[in-house]
């Protein structure tokens, strides 16, 4: 019996005794590597495949417990993997995402698992947390023609993006990560770019509207290329996390398989335009005690501010980089300052 012929049946007499979650190993340039693999009882023919990939000095057994991703694949019969990254220097688990050989292991794992289970590999997505949300935003970036959808959560789109094709993304981040809030801002509007979204999006707060004590605030652009959407989940006050508090936010990982289930790989991979070239910032703002305060500007600059769904709520002029703004509900909101050279912009969070 060949390989694949032992995996089939191996794969059959775990399916007869219940789900399989147990930890795989491959080669990859010449090194062991190895993930968690739960596949649930019941699949059908060629199931899904979701890769949930951990943060900086973290496991796949973490994401395991931290995400609850597996009671969504037993119900909703999906394969899930959690990728193990490599230690660093420090003997820290990071992912390496400036060389090809984590790439080459994250495509091998999809290789793997076809072979025990057969997948679908029409619906293979990714997302991750912090670190594996960078990883996973570059997932999209770099193989848009075999990851169907991402859902970064917690991570920023860094460097130069050129994907074959327009890919659904589920983004979700804090307001209070501990990190400047309009990385990722930025990160959200770049993917907007990047799948040719035009028209105003669709903005729910709170999300969901039957909970009126949530702090989510989602933002929902549809008018996208080859149907492809763009989902922004922002959380008022939240930290570095993976949601999953229903009393007052979201159980993320059924909001992003839902997002997941709506969408897989077509023929058609071909993207118009050209690289958006590295992100950069271009204008540096806060919001304390009722005022926007502006970094990078002298005297007195014209100012706009824009709601999340590309509403004018307030315009004047910033003196001394000072503009008052008062009154207004807490959220995300887009600065304009007119400069020489051109308009640019910032994000802020009101609390």
């Amino acid at each position: 019996m060949n390989l694949r012929g032992i995996l089939a049946a191996a794969s059959l007499f775990a399916a007869a005794s219940g789900a399989i979650a147990q930890t795989q190993t491959l080669q990859v340039a010449g090194v062991t590597r190895n993930y968690i693999l739960h596949a649930p009882a019941g699949l059908g023919e060629k199931p899904p495949l979701v890769f949930v990939i951990h943060g900086f000095n973290m496991t796949g057994q973490q994401e395991v417990n931290l995400t609850r991703m597996n009671a969504v694949a037993d119900r909703e019969k999906f394969i899930v993997v959690y990728p193990n990254a490599l230690p660093n220097g420090s003997n820290q688990q990071s992912w390496d995402m400036s060389g090809p050989n984590d790439f080459a292991y994250l495509l091998a794992i999809i290789d793997s698992v076809d072979a025990r289970h057969g997948i679908d590999r029409n619906k293979v997505y990714a997302s991750g947390f912090s670190q594996g949300g960078f990883l996973s935003f570059q997932l999209g970036c770099r193989y848009a023609d075999r990851f169907a959808a991402i859902a970064p959560v917690s991570g920023l789109l860094n460097g130069a993006c050129a994907p074959k094709r327009p890919v659904p993304m589920i983004f979700t981040f804090g307001t209070n990560e501990g990190f400047d809030v309009n990385g990722f801002i930025e990160s959200g509007e770049k993917w907007v770019e990047l799948n040719g979204c035009t028209g105003s999006p669709t903005v729910a707060r709170p999300y969901p509207a039957g909970n009126p004590n949530s702090v989510v605030t989602r933002t929902t652009h549809t008018s996208c290329m080859q149907g492809a959407e763009v989902v922004v989940q922002s959380v008022q006050g939240g930290g570095h996390e993976w949601p999953m508090n229903t009393q007052t936010k979201v159980n993320n990982s059924e909001e992003i398989w839902a997002f997941f289930k709506k969408f897989s790989l077509s023929p058609s991979t071909a993207l118009p335009g050209k690289p958006l070239p590295a992100m950069r910032k271009s204008l540096s703002a806060s919001y304390s005690e009722g005022a926007v305060r502006l970094r990078g500007t002298y005297g007195q600059v014209t100012v706009r501010v824009l709601d999340y769904s590309g509403k004018l709520v307030a315009a004047g002029t910033a003196v001394d980089g000072r503009f008052a703004f008062t009154d207004k509900p807490g959220g995300i909101y887009r600065v304009w300052a007119e400069m020489e050279g051109g308009p640019v912009s910032a994000g802020i969070v009101v609390p």
